[in-house]
């Protein structure tokens, strides 16, 4: 039996189609929580002073189309770990996201010795606009990556194994400008306390109004780029205490005001790479590692297995805007605020703080993470 790889980037092995139903896209976003939820569990236990760049969407969507190429007791256990109500809601949804901003790929690639089912490939086709390819090696899927991000992922994979004989792969780009852009004259070096110890950095500066709230001396802002589609949110928590990029946005985002903010952010690049197997470990997925049924993908069921299962994301902020992207989950956290009636407030990002790239509308976490040093 072949195993299968599946990136969101995934590798990956057999498959049952799924049949389809219809659900307000909003459902589907909801339907994130499980993966999101799980790689909270995942990062959380991270070594302190780690940076995190990670996209739920991407790794969700990977995950999704495995689901449609899954049979019997593997489709079971995939669909109750994605909690996916609706396929049609998921497409649906990524139809929002998909902007000027935001580009959104996918592709199947089978061994040209082995059939992929016309069903999977029809409604992977339709849901998700997945190229269906004939694997050619290793330097074909890293090539295709490499393009649907802009170079941004250039090597996804390490290896395709002679028994790889099938891989699903999502890749995801942002390229947003600032709603106001930061002035380039106004950012200097100061010292960012990182968990290692105070470095160097160049930091972004800027007094303007913007959304803000705090909460238990955790401090939270808004910046929206550039269209309104998309917005960046920043928790910056007290002296000594990890950032944490899961909480619950919609509570936060019931709670923020418009303030005047003295805002300081540093300028940032950071790049990370995932194994996916432990977090897919932890929501129930594990045995597919081991064994699988993925005669939706291929009948003959000849893939019996996941082989791999990575994303690697990237993500550059400066002055201008930011730049992402990921080839392979996000929730947040709430409470009530107070507010000073009476002069600014200050947000300065000068010690370790999370962050997440949101769609204003659904409120879906595109991309988040943590940067306990700017300098990576």
């Amino acid at each position: 039996m072949r195993p299968f790889v599946i990136a969101p980037l995934l590798c990956l092995g057999a498959c049952q189609a799924v049949p389809p139903s219809i659900q307000i896209p909003s459902a589907e976003a909801k339907a994130q929580v499980p993966v999101a939820a799980a790689t909270l569990r995942e990062f959380g236990a991270r070594p302190t002073g780690e940076n995190l760049v990670w996209s739920p969407v991407s790794a969700y969507v990977a995950l999704a189309m495995l689901t449609e190429g899954a049979s019997g007791e593997t489709q079971g256990r995939l669909s109750k770990a994605l909690d996916l109500k609706s396929a049609d809601g998921l497409s649906a949804l990524l139809s929002a996201l998909s902007s000027s901003e935001v580009t959104i790929a996918d592709a199947v690639f089978v061994r040209s010795d082995l059939k992929a089912a016309p069903a999977f490939s029809d409604r992977t086709g339709r849901l998700y606009a997945a190229e269906a390819l004939p694997l050619q090696g290793l330097e074909q899927v890293n090539g295709w990556v490499a393009k649907k991000t802009k170079d941004r992922i250039p090597k996804l994979f390490d290896k395709i194994d002679p028994n790889d004989a099938a891989v699903l792969v999502n890749a995801v780009t942002f390229d947003g400008r600032w709603a106001k852009p930061f002035e380039v004259s106004a950012t200097k070096e100061r010292d960012f306390k990182a968990v290692s110890g105070t470095v160097k950095v160049p930091i972004m500066a800027a007094k303007r109004r913007m959304l803000y709230g705090e909460k238990d001396g955790t401090k939270m802002i808004v910046l929206p780029y550039e269209g309104g589609n998309y917005e960046m949110v920043a928790w910056l928590p007290p002296i000594g205490q990890k950032p944490d990029p899961y909480g619950d946005l919609g509570a936060w985002m019931k709670l923020v005001k418009n303030r005047e903010v003295d805002v300081w952010l540093p300028k940032w690049e950071l790049r990370k790479r995932h194994d996916l197997k432990p977090m897919l470990s932890n929501i129930g997925l594990g045995s597919l590692f081991e064994k699988a049924d993925f005669s939706c993908l291929v009948p003959s069921g000849e893939l019996d297995h996941i082989s791999q299962a990575v994303q690697e994301a990237w993500i550059q902020v400066d002055e201008a805007g930011t730049k992402a992207a990921a080839a392979t989950g996000v929730m947040m956290a709430t409470a009530s605020m107070t507010f000073d009636p009476d002069g600014p407030v200050e947000f300065h990002a000068d010690r370790p703080f999370a962050y997440a790239i949101v769609h204003s509308s659904t409120r879906t976490p595109l991309f988040l993470g943590t940067v306990d040093n700017p300098k990576g």
